[in-house]
């Protein structure tokens, strides 16, 4: 994968990332990688086949690690929207299951109760230059 020029990591550091970040998620850790990344499956594709590839030569499931839920902790609904600066839970999560509420349910005192799994929020460089700091031809 280090080969191409669109990618700026080899395939030592990102599986060392990988390793660094159990529970941070595959989706996140390319976007943490490739923040201005425009064709998302194509370094997903790149990553599985990485990690599986490492899988197969040393029986550690990195995708298995990266989506392991026992890193997450749980949260309040707001305190999740709060930490993430999302606008919206993740799916799954949300109060409703579509179409417009009324003011009463949208002031739902309810809402807090629900708890939503955080992933872990910092992201463990292991002494790696981020993507913004890399030059554009390694």
């Amino acid at each position: 994968m280090g080969d191409k020029g669109n990618f700026k990591y080899s395939d030592e550091e990102i599986i060392s990332l990988a390793e660094l970040n159990p529970g941070y998620g595959l989706r996140r850790l390319i976007n943490q990688l490739y923040p201005n990344v425009h064709k998302f499956s194509e370094y997903k594709y790149e990553f599985i086949m990485l990690f599986n590839d490492y899988k197969e030569f040393c029986g550690i499931d990195l995708i298995e690690q990266l989506e392991d839920q026992s890193y997450s902790k749980l949260v309040s609904a707001p305190e999740y929207l709060e930490i993430t600066g999302e606008k919206q839970l993740p799916v799954g999560y949300g109060r409703g299951t579509g179409g417009r509420k009324s003011k009463l349910d949208r002031k739902n005192p309810t809402a807090s109760l629900i708890k939503v799994p955080l992933p872990p929020q910092e992201f463990n460089w292991g002494g790696l230059p981020p993507e913004s700091e890399r030059s554009r031809t390694r």
